[in-house]
């Protein structure tokens, strides 16, 4: 007797882990008198054990506002009109201070978008980290320190030892935010939340860093909500994308789905205001998205071409120029012009000069040795020496807005001011108009403004007294897509009807192709490289160049 044995249609697939981060219909407004401004309606999402789930939209979509709602980090007048957001199974809204805090940076940690805001200035970076793994894991300060060496090698750091010992403010930009990313990895977390954690970040460094993160989080099972407005990183890291505007989750899938085949109007037009290879300035206009939500209509096309005359004086020359800080090398021999209506790209890694390049012709740091000239005229090391003529031919729009907005004063005062100082010729209407800036932004003050709208402040007031040369450092990095199309388009246009030259320096190499006539590439104080931006993008000569080309397409993935 055969004994039959039956085999089953379909084999039960494991069960789904319970998410790490379950939101619900989370609902959020802020009060301000009587009034409730909502900023976040019924969104609902989960992120599971191990995913990451990117969280894209424009500034202002609410994306930093849920960022902090995971942790309980709201402002005092925000107000939970509804939903859960739960952690592991525990509902976040309900837990003590006492619990919320056992949960921060060890179980919860969270990378923000401004590094400076994580880092004590008035300790090393090496001795912050430290306090972290004493908090959580009671180590020795031996055995802490033997770790902060380890993870600030992880981060990419090649003399960790050298970065332990070194205060905030003595580290680049991209240096900073690796440190901060270092400090977040410290407790070995559950759910990792970053907040546009790249945006100051070269290409070679964010390559690296997206790497490491997507290894840690394989390696440790880590879950992570990654909210950036820089849609080839999210589109490179994140398991799923979800989009976000005006408070509201418009769309959710895999990232190829949804940039191949994308479902809402919305999200086209995120992706189609990019800059992409093959489009620049001279032959097509970026098109942003209308308050409406689609791309703005129109013809693409530029009807005529500037010409750039390289014959006649140069706006601006450095003519062998040297600075060092300590025993460090930041230019070293310098020299390049940059022509009326030229667009001159700066890229290079953080801590290879590019920065202090521009702080040298603005007149905010004196070269050791070589001359900074004027249509030919030397001009003075500092700027508070520099004539009111000199000081409004030569402007600069700096990588955070905050360090140079003050905070007391309203947009429409602090625009006011600069066209009085610089004898602008356009009111502050049309000035923030060009901005894209309304009346409501002229009427508040800085810090209520998002990141994105303060750049765009500190852009509109660089252009007040209509400069000959404006330095851009890292001018769109802050910005969301569609804001960053259309200042590369304003960039474009008052450059070919007023001439206005550039010194363009940014790790965005698709913002520098787009933008760019002739590209400078900076590396450990030299330029190593200078040529037209299709041969130095298309036919690199040095490996560095060839290596920053190379971290620009692993980007893309």
């Amino acid at each position: 007797m055969t004994t039959e044995v039956r085999i089953p249609d379909t084999v039960d697939a494991p069960p789904t882990p319970a998410p790490t981060l379950d939101i619900r219909g989370l609902t959020v407004s802020y009060r301000k008198g009587r009034r409730l401004t909502r900023v976040l309606d019924d969104v609902s999402l989960s992120i599971g054990p191990g995913e990451a789930y990117g969280l894209v939209g424009e500034s202002g979509s609410g994306k930093s506002t849920l960022a902090f709602g995971t942790v309980r980090y709201l402002a005092p007048n925000a107000v939970v009109e509804g939903g859960e957001i739960r952690f592991q199974g525990e509902d976040m809204l309900i837990k003590d201070p006492a619990a919320l805090r056992s949960l921060r940076g060890s179980k919860i940690a969270m990378v923000y978008q401004d590094p400076t805001s994580s880092l004590n200035p008035s300790m090393r970076v090496g001795d912050q980290i430290a306090e972290v793994f004493r908090a959580h894991d009671d180590c020795t300060r031996t055995e802490s320190i033997d770790r902060v060496l380890a993870v600030l090698g992880q981060v990419s750091f090649p003399d960790p030892a050298a970065i332990y010992a070194r205060y905030p403010h003595q580290l680049s930009g991209g240096q900073q935010q690796r440190v901060v990313i270092a400090m977040a990895l410290a407790g070995r977390p559950s759910l990792l939340v970053l907040d546009e954690p790249t945006t100051g970040l070269d290409l070679s460094v964010q390559a690296e860093v997206l790497t490491l993160i997507k290894e840690l989080r394989r390696q440790h099972n880590i879950a992570m909500l990654f909210i950036s407005h820089d849609l080839a990183t999210v589109r490179k890291l994140c398991d799923r994308i979800g989009v976000l505007r005006h408070g509201r989750l418009l769309e959710e899938g895999e990232p190829e789905r949804l940039f191949t085949r994308p479902e809402h109007p919305y999200t086209r037009g995120l992706i189609d205001c990019l800059p992409r290879e093959g489009m620049h300035k001279n032959t097509t206009r970026l098109r942003p998205i209308t308050d409406e939500g689609d791309a703005v209509p129109g013809p693409s096309e530029v009807a005529a071409p500037a010409e750039i005359d390289r014959s006649g004086q140069p706006v601006i020359e450095l003519v062998e120029v040297h600075k060092t800080f300590g025993r460090v090398r930041a230019a070293t021999g310098v020299s390049f012009a940059i022509h009326p209506g030229e667009t001159v790209g700066l890229v290079g890694e953080s801590g290879s000069g590019k920065s202090t390049l521009g702080r040298l012709i603005v007149g905010l740091e004196s070269p050791d040795s070589g001359s900074v000239l004027l249509h030919g005229q030397p001009l003075a090391a500092r700027v508070e020496r520099r004539s009111r003529s000199d000081q409004r031919a030569v402007q600069m729009v700096f990588q955070r807005p905050d360090t140079t907005l003050n905070p007391r004063r309203s947009v429409r005062a602090a625009l006011t001011r600069a066209i009085a100082k610089l004898g602008g010729p356009d009111p502050v209407e049309k000035l923030a108009a060009r901005m894209r800036l309304g009346p409501a932004q002229l009427a508040t003050v800085p810090r209520r403004l998002s990141g994105g709208m303060k750049q765009r402040v500190a852009i509109a007031r660089a252009f007040a007294g209509d400069p000959e040369l404006v330095v851009c450092d890292e001018p769109t990095s802050a910005l969301d897509p569609s804001i960053q199309a259309a200042i590369l388009n304003e960039l474009a246009d008052v450059s070919s009807a007023r001439g206005t030259a550039y010194l363009f320096v940014s790790h965005d190499l698709d913002a520098v192709r787009y933008i760019a006539d002739r590209v400078l590439v900076m590396y450990r104080g030299e330029i190593v490289e200078d040529g037209p931006v299709e041969e130095i993008m298309s036919r690199p000569r040095h490996p560095y160049t060839q290596k920053l080309l190379a971290a620009s397409t692993a980007r893309f993935g």
